[in-house]
């Protein structure tokens, strides 16, 4: 129970949350960044090579390129895509005060930010980045994640998906280092130490808590091996602070007793999604796009049959970043969609509704989704299963309605809409697309490559910090 204790015990934060509610406002409020879109013509450090792809002068950070996708139930189509070889770190710092779970955050300017400033992992840096290919200020803390061992001990490491349908199969290394109670940290300049109440209180929040952030603490275990039911809930019945729906929570995510089906036959049913994908790609020049619905004006690449993906650049200027000045592409989203996981109690323990879900540039096929997975604005949800419950939830049943930002730094105000739904409704499965399992078994699933999507781990990150909770 060693672990689950510090996600269990109460008590203040070593800051108030009242406290780190004015930090965050203080640093959005005195941020001088300058964001401006601007013509192609004038970007810099970027061009446009002999094949119309978009580049970085230093070979470096990543390519936008055309994409042709074969799909085998709606034909052929054509976009750009985002090409980003190199693999970054998504890292949390966690350390015990008083014996409960503390995680340093920082407040990070990205471009493409909802509000500017968003709360986010201790180090989120592309290779380039912490590489200093920029020739920039050095990144804060990365050392804790590339020798952890010299600081305390790794929690967790994996690859875990980026956006299947803007990145080509990008992955990103989340991990998770706690740091030894003997180790003094110290704190910089827009950094703070937030408890695990603390973090679901900002999860609570729309665009706070930013996407690399939520994906790091989705990664974030109860326990690495499964413990005894009864003991577990004996120990949560000595914490009378825990509402309802997070003590169960806890459980699920603590336990696999009770599950509808093993951890292994879950891992095999993902399997089973992944083989025969319906998707044949292909990379072409991003020039050929322009005769095939896609148009280069001065400002922009869009297709008016493709809201999902709009090239523009940015010209940005900021004193808070490893440079102060810079031009990037950025990528804009108008169609905000809807996630969601149906939460229901099987043989007395909660249990999620997941789906095989595949994009057409997932990491490596099919991974496990949410029971609704990108709903698009607009979209009524007639024929998508369990639609009904996220579009006409029942009064009193949502857990979790929360509007979040996806990653700043490819993307411009690119949002999403997050929901959690309790159901004790009997529920028959269309098929074998969608599957009954637990929370622990999703944070198993978590330590396999890629296997849980960007979607999903938004939502477990609630879960794991008591954000989805009604």
């Amino acid at each position: 129970m060693e672990a689950l204790s510090g996600f269990v015990t109460r008590g203040a934060g070593l800051d108030r949350t009242e406290d780190l509610d004015a930090w965050v406002s203080e640093r959005r409020e005195s941020c001088a960044v300058r964001i401006e879109g601007i013509p192609f013509s004038r970007m810099r450090q970027w061009y446009f090579d002999r094949d119309g792809n978009v580049r970085h002068e230093s070979g470096k950070f990543f390519t936008i390129e055309g994409l042709r996708i074969d799909d085998a139930r709606s034909g052929r189509r054509h976009q750009p895509i985002i090409n980003q070889n190199e693999t970054g770190i998504l890292g949390l710092l966690v350390k015990r005060f008083n014996g409960a779970y503390h995680i340093l955050l920082q407040a990070k300017m990205e471009p493409g930010n909802y509000g500017k400033i968003q709360v986010s992992p201790t180090v989120q840096a592309t290779k380039s980045n912490y590489s200093r290919v920029h020739r920039g200020k050095s990144v804060a803390y990365v050392d804790y994640f590339l020798d952890p061992s010299r600081y305390g001990r790794l929690l967790f490491e994996q690859l875990q998906s980026e956006h299947g349908f803007k990145f080509f199969q990008k992955a990103n290394n989340n991990i998770i280092v706690e740091i030894d109670e003997g180790h003094d940290v110290e704190v910089l300049p827009g950094f703070r130490w937030f408890s695990l109440d603390q973090v679901g209180y900002f999860l609570r929040r729309e665009n706070e808590i930013n996407m690399d952030a939520r994906s790091a603490l989705s990664c974030f275990s109860f326990a690495r091996e499964p413990l005894e039911k009864g003991a577990v809930s004996a120990f949560l019945d000595r914490r009378p602070g825990l509402g309802l729906h997070e003590r169960n929570f806890i459980l699920s995510g603590a336990c696999d007793e009770g599950a509808l089906m093993s951890t292994a036959d879950l891992e095999a049913w993902l399997e089973a999604k992944r083989n025969g994908s319906p998707y044949s790609l292909g990379f072409m020049p991003l020039g050929d796009l322009y005769g095939k619905g896609w148009i280069k004006s001065e400002m922009e690449i869009y297709s008016d049959g493709y809201p999902d993906f709009r090239v523009g650049v940015f010209e940005i200027s900021s004193g808070n970043r490893e440079i102060n000045e810079w031009h990037q592409p950025i990528i804009s989203d108008g169609n905000r969609k809807l996630n969601g996981f149906l939460v229901k109690p099987i043989n007395g323990v909660y249990h999620l509704l997941v789906q095989g879900c595949e994009e057409a540039c997932s990491f490596h096929g099919a991974e496990i989704g949410p029971t609704l997975h990108n709903l698009g604005s607009g979209d009524p949800g007639r024929g998508t299963p369990f639609a009904e419950y996220f579009t006409h939830p029942s009064s009193g049943n949502v857990l979790y309605d929360v509007v979040q930002s996806e990653e700043g730094g490819r993307f411009y105000h690119f949002l999403n809409r997050y929901m959690v739904v309790y159901t004790e409704d009997d529920i028959e499965l269309p098929g074998d697309s969608y599957a009954w399992a637990t929370l622990f078994q999703l944070k198993k699933m978590l330590e396999k490559t890629c296997s849980v999507n960007i979607e999903a781990r938004t939502l477990i990150s609630c879960m794991t910090c008591g954000g989805a909770c009604g």
